[in-house]
């Protein structure tokens, strides 16, 4: 990886920036992180969803704690209140992954007994949990999108391979090509194609378009955990971003034919686990971190 060093950008949408104030200033594209309020604490990457539910945009951050259970800190009008726990005693050892589908955040979690689990809030009320159908068994957090209308799941198999749920009566399979992780994967739709992205057991970074085959992003870039990606507003530029192996966070944009290559966004390291990538309220991208010692951070552009 080539580190770019660039000059302080002006910070996106900064809701936050303005509410609480930042408190870590850089000079790389990241120009600034605050840790979340709440004083929250996770041993793992957090997970993040922005959506219409109800008619109202949404940003909410879901985390493993330090007791295994699942919390939330979801952004209102006047800010991120601080974290409370998801309702229905769930338990997880890897990062959560939440999506919007239909108006319903499905929050979804590797249980403590590898299976993958799902809790689905309507605006009002959760669900509870309850196994996702298939019996699917995995090693690392679960991956979620909305793919042309149709919600698909995907996970890291124990034989680390990568399965693929699209909830019907198929269950889990494995996606072809023949890919191999041992970490989360990602995956996002961009301009009507499904790109699934996913760690090596190389360390490097593939991807997937449609279920065909695997192919390394071009760039030559290293993590120890999995990637995260999102779609700019106008739907443009697909952002991916990773951990690279001096824990700074590394974007490779893709433009639709051709890919920029990776770049370090941070001008020091900022976390060894997979960011959290959305594309907040529709506005500017934004990265949620875990610190080395546990706390979560909102980082702007």
């Amino acid at each position: 990886m080539r580190k770019i060093l660039t000059g302080a950008t002006v910070i996106s949408a900064g809701l936050l920036a303005g509410v609480f104030g930042a408190i870590e200033t850089k000079g790389a594209p990241i120009s600034s992180c605050i840790e979340l309020p709440g004083n929250g604490s996770t041993p793992s990457g957090p997970g993040a969803v922005t959506g219409v539910q109800s008619g109202f945009s949404i940003l909410n951050v879901y985390v493993r704690g330090q007791n295994d259970h699942i919390f939330e800190n979801a952004f209102t009008h006047s800010g991120f209140p601080g974290w409370s726990e998801v309702p229905g005693d769930g338990l997880t050892r890897s990062e959560p992954a939440a999506v919007v589908n239909g108006g319903i955040v499905k929050l979804l979690v590797r249980g403590l007994d590898n299976r993958i689990y799902e809790n689905d809030f309507n605006g009002t009320s959760w669900t509870g949990w309850f196994e996702v159908f298939g019996g699917g068994l995995t090693l690392s957090g679960p991956a979620a999108v909305v793919d042309r209308g149709a919600l698909k799941l995907f996970v890291r198999g124990l034989d680390d391979g990568i399965w693929e749920n699209d909830l019907n009566s198929a269950g889990w399979f494995p996606v072809p090509g023949g890919g191999l992780t041992i970490s989360a994967p990602a995956a996002i739709s961009y301009r009507n194609n499904l790109y699934l992205f996913v760690r090596g057991i190389d360390n490097r970074v593939y991807l997937n378009v449609n279920g065909t085959s695997w192919s390394e992003v071009p760039g030559g870039g290293l993590t120890l955990a999995g990637p995260s990606a999102l779609v700019d507003s106008n739907g443009t530029v697909l952002k991916l971003f990773i951990t690279g192996l001096d824990d700074g966070v590394w974007e490779n944009d893709f433009n639709g034919t051709t890919w920029s290559g990776w770049s370090e966004i941070s001008d020091h390291p900022l976390t060894p686990f997979t960011p959290a990538a959305v594309e907040a309220f529709s506005l500017a991208p934004e990265l949620f971190l875990t610190t080395e010692d546990g706390k979560i951070l909102e980082c702007f552009f």
